[in-house]
């Protein structure tokens, strides 16, 4: 069915990271024309002011949606991780502004027209914010050290248990560890003998 197709092609879409990473980023665009209008028209901030808050606010609403929405499966994230990343978020909205600046202002004296400049301006912005987001902001999880240990004293633990059972019952119970050649060593395991077979 058409409808079918279409919605695959949507999901097909929105897999994408980036793809999910842009539509964040031109809702954030009429969230700060909002809060700017709030700011400057309703309670009479001066107009930086206004500026930097409605920047503020709408990097803070592209924050979230970016979290649950572009990297929702970085679920580690949790307490005081929350306000790390959403810091490392304010540093690279801030970049983005300031690649746009520095941009708009490189094309313009390079003789290109206003809006043209001013599109290359939000075109190096937005490859600076997702390239920062993704190897500065959302970041996933480090594997833990002290989980991969257990991990590891749980299979040696199994390993001994099993070398135990299968054991010969004139054995001594002793086992030590030694590498071995073929199935073992290729599979990376360590064989459990006894000292009575080693002798």
């Amino acid at each position: 069915m058409p409808f079918r197709g279409i919605q695959a092609g949507a999901e097909s879409i929105l897999a994408r990271r980036v793809v999910r990473f842009a539509l964040v980023g031109g809702i954030g665009i009429p969230i700060n024309v909002g809060f700017l209008w709030l700011f400057h028209s309703k309670y009479h901030v001066d107009t930086l002011i206004a500026w930097l808050l409605a920047f503020e606010c709408s990097a803070l609403v592209n924050f979230y949606a970016n979290q649950r929405f572009t990297y929702h499966e970085q679920t580690h994230v949790q307490g005081v991780e929350w306000l790390w990343r959403a810091f490392r978020a304010q540093i690279s909205s801030i970049s983005g502004v300031v690649v746009n600046a520095l941009i708009f202002g490189l094309l313009l004296a390079a003789g290109l027209h206003y809006l043209e400049a001013d599109a290359g301006g939000i075109v190096a912005a937005f490859s600076c914010n997702y390239f920062v987001a993704n190897r500065f902001v959302f970041t996933p999880a480090a594997a833990s050290a002290g989980s991969n240990a257990a991990a590891t004293a749980v299979n040696a633990s199994d390993m001994i248990g099993r070398a135990m059972i299968a054991g010969r019952s004139g054995a001594s119970g002793v086992l030590v560890s030694t590498s071995q050649e073929g199935e073992h060593a290729r599979h990376g395991l360590a064989s459990l003998v006894t000292a009575e077979e080693l002798a």
